[in-house]
């Protein structure tokens, strides 16, 4: 069976295709239009249709040979004249199926829900969403048993611990929605606790209520101009602490109360790697997934998946996230010699990579199918040496990012261990404790208050493996820094066009696609 998951309203908008059993493509509109977060029909954009074109040519289909097409969000009503939005999503859904018999529409946080549950290979299950807003519902909360999604509580949009972060991060300048959260979550290892600030968040037997006057306390904090206080920093610590207080009072509750010991959870505020360390280290937490792409870009993913439950088809849990467009050693030597670029086929790509890194050189790295989510996860990266503070500092320069700002370390399995590995995620989703061999040996890796948000690379046949083997073999340490291979406010690099464009506008060393190294 063939079936498409579209999301299309709200920001970060793409198309998952769920066929033969199992998910085979997902893409967000982003890495093609190039256009960050890209917007959807909500809030003035358009369809994902740059992704959609890609996914039918991919898989060889026509939009006849789709069985099922699965939309995320409320279809609103033809009555509601006014409502122009669910008009053009309406429209749009007609115009991939025009009689509608293969469309169907699933709100929002089940969407949300069943792109965590499914992709974990959980059958038992807390479900837990948490984001900004969608079709009226802030936070949810469901139980995962077999194949079934049942919700159990939720939250209205007034009640949003996704809207109150990220007006947090504005008012201390740190971004606008979909910018500053990352940055703040990073922030708030800075901070301290500020004695007699307000309890924003009340907590009460799995229950949270947000004082409505909020905002009010947050601009005491406003950021007018200069560098960040140590009292935006502490500002930061202080509504870090609270979400994370929030979240964890509502999940020891639901464990309580439905004796789940494993966690599925999505939104967007499941980006927030601090809160997931957490939630991890939770006593009763068994185990804890989070899918690479828990931002809204995932509603395309969980659509596939309830058309598929739907449908009585297999589910598979999600493996990994490498489900976009792949680069081709024939297509990268061709560009090489068209634009006339200084470059040369290496023999053993892994090696000539590691021994680079290892020079204190920083490569961007560009093979196989292009990840889905925000994480870059080895597929279109940019490396480092973990061992070298001045490293990180360069990687922060290109990327233009805060110099306060950790980088992010990529581990492979062995005999030294730099952490807990085991809670570790594939998906970069959780930021760790690191202990004091960490602490010696791969000092640019690790956060001001000594957490990475470490990811685990366990796939012995994927060249970034390889390459942190090659790594570990010349060094003795089995760990790279892997960060995103773009430019600020900048989607991931996706094709060959994307990454030369990056090396040549970036004080960026090398760059390897594939098989080639192309030099300046």
């Amino acid at each position: 069976m063939k079936i498409l998951g579209i999301h299309s309203l709200t920001h970060d908008s793409g198309v998952c295709l769920y066929k033969n059993g199992k998910i085979a493509y997902a893409l967000e509109e982003e890495r093609l239009s190039r256009i960050k977060h890209h917007p959807g029909i909500e809030i003035e954009g358009k369809p994902p249709l740059l992704s959609l074109s890609w996914t039918l040519k991919e898989a060889n289909l026509q939009l006849k040979e789709i069985d099922k097409f699965v939309h995320v969000g409320w279809k609103g009503d033809k009555f509601m004249k006014l409502d122009l939005a669910r008009d053009r999503f309406r429209d749009f859904a007609k115009s991939l199926d025009p009689d509608t018999t293969r469309t169907s529409f699933v709100p929002h946080h089940k969407a949300h829900a069943a792109s965590a549950y499914y992709a974990s290979g959980f059958d038992d299950a807390l479900v837990l969403v948490v984001d900004g807003a969608g079709d009226w519902t802030s936070t949810s909360l469901y139980i995962g048993e077999g194949r079934e999604l049942r919700k159990v509580d939720e939250y209205p949009p007034d009640q949003s611990l996704g809207f109150l972060y990220s007006k947090a991060a504005k008012i201390i300048g740190l971004g606008d929605f979909g910018f500053g959260e990352g940055k703040m979550t990073a922030l708030a290892a800075y901070g301290t606790q500020i004695h007699g600030f307000p309890q924003i968040i009340k907590t009460n037997d799995g229950k949270y209520t947000i004082e409505q006057d909020y905002f009010d306390h947050f601009m005491k904090y406003k950021k007018e101009n200069g560098e960040l206080t140590q009292s935006q920093k502490d500002f930061a610590f202080m509504v870090q602490t609270a979400l994370e207080n929030a979240i964890i009072d509502i999940l020891n509750f639901a464990h309580n109360k439905y004796g789940k010991t494993k966690i599925a959870f999505s939104g967007g505020v499941a980006l927030n790697c601090r809160l997931n360390g957490k939630i991890s280290a939770l006593p009763w937490v068994d185990d804890f997934f989070i899918q690479a792409g828990a931002n809204d870009c995932g509603l395309c993913l969980g659509a596939a998946y309830l058309g598929a439950v739907e449908s009585g088809e297999p589910i598979t849990k999600m493996s990994d996230s490498y489900l976009g467009p792949d680069i081709k050693d024939e297509d990268v030597g061709s560009f090489v010699k068209s634009n006339k670029l200084r470059a040369k086929k290496l023999n053993d790509v892994a090696k000539a990579c590691a021994e680079l890194i290892s020079e204190g050189k920083i490569v961007g790295f560009m093979h196989g199918r292009l990840e889905f989510g925000p994480r870059a996860l080895g597929h279109r990266s940019l490396l480092g040496d973990p061992r070298n503070i001045d490293v990180r500092d360069k990687l922060n320069i290109i990327k233009q990012r805060e110099p306060w700002r950790p980088v992010a370390p990529a581990i492979v399995d062995s005999d030294k261990q730099y952490c807990q590995l085991s809670k570790a995620t594939e998906f970069m989703t959780k930021a760790l404790p690191m202990n004091e061999l960490a602490i010696k040996e791969i000092p640019a890796a690790l956060h001001v208050d000594n957490t990475a948000r470490v990811q685990v690379v366990r796939n012995k046949d994927d060249l970034f493996y390889t390459v942190i083997r090659e790594f570990e073999n010349i060094t003795s340490i089995p760990a790279i820094l892997n960060t995103s291979l773009n430019s600020k406010g900048e989607p991931l690099c996706a094709s060959i066009e994307d990454g030369v464009k990056f090396f040549f506008t970036t004080p960026t060393d090398y760059l390897i696609i594939d098989k080639w190294l192309i030099e300046k």
